[in-house]
């Protein structure tokens, strides 16, 4: 090859020629197909999926453990970078937000992804509550699900969403009628809204809904406490308080520092 012929870094670089295969697709495909083919059985065994949408529209979505499997067979794994409390200023929900790195078999990382748990999620929210034990078990009301979960479901959600977005090439090529968007994501639907006309009129405002969390971070309230001073007003979410109760709600939370 002459020198006419050759090109400096900075001109491959211009002419997008930095873009090269990394190995011969034929074998990509290949191996591809065949961890996805190892990966399905082990779906299949241990159902390790869900299933959404009817008819022609049905997909199933991969669990978690589907895709750490399908990362271990590429030699990546995960770990969690941070995981924070949060506090959606439009709704005054709170949760958790996770973020999880993706890294290979030298310890570099080859993806990142966040996501979250709320706390107005359909099932994350409010849950029943049981007394008794056995065929004595009652329904006596609801209770706020563990913050504890929250926080883990946000982590499994930034871990299927990381190892998605490196892997979900392998399952759409190798899986037929299984979607590359993970299990965990489908089932973060909000809450369907209570009786919209009837609670619009008599609701607070969202300024006093974000007032609320404010009085309670003021006086260091934990977020686990705030649902059950709500709750002994007969309201599940912050959202929901009346203008009739609002200043008892707030008093409420001012009172609850003297009797710690």
């Amino acid at each position: 090859m002459s020198n006419a012929e050759l090109m400096t870094e900075e001109q491959m670089a211009a002419n997008g020629a930095q873009l090269m295969l990394v190995s011969d697709p034929e074998k990509q495909v290949e191996q591809a197909t065949r961890a996805c083919t190892v990966l399905m059985k082990i779906v299949e065994a241990k159902r390790l999926y869900e299933e959404f949408g009817s008819g022609r529209n049905k997909k199933r979505h991969l669990k978690v453990e589907a895709w750490l499997l399908l990362g271990h067979f590429f030699g990546v794994t995960t770990r969690t970078e941070s995981v924070i409390s949060v506090q959606d200023d439009a709704t005054g929900h709170f949760g958790f937000e996770a973020t999880i790195e993706a890294l290979d078999s030298r310890g570099q990382v080859r993806g990142r992804a966040i996501a979250r748990c709320m706390s107005n999620e359909e099932n994350w929210g409010m849950v029943a509550k049981y007394e008794g034990n056995g065929d004595d078990r009652q329904k006596v009301g609801e209770r706020q699900k563990a913050m504890a979960q929250l926080e883990s479901m946000a982590q499994t959600r930034a871990t299927g969403k990381v190892l998605s977005s490196l892997f979900r090439w392998v399952v759409i090529l190798g899986a037929p009628n299984v979607s590359g968007t993970p299990a965990e994501e489908m089932g973060a639907g909000q809450q369907k809204q209570q009786a919209t006309a009837q609670a619009t009129g008599d609701r607070i405002s969202q300024p006093q809904v974000k007032r609320i969390f404010g009085v309670a971070h003021g006086v260091g309230m934990p977020l686990t406490e705030l649902p059950k001073i709500l709750h002994a007003h007969g309201f599940s979410q912050s959202h929901e308080v009346t203008k009739d109760r609002y200043e008892a709600v707030i008093a409420d939370i001012q009172a609850w520092k003297a009797g710690q």
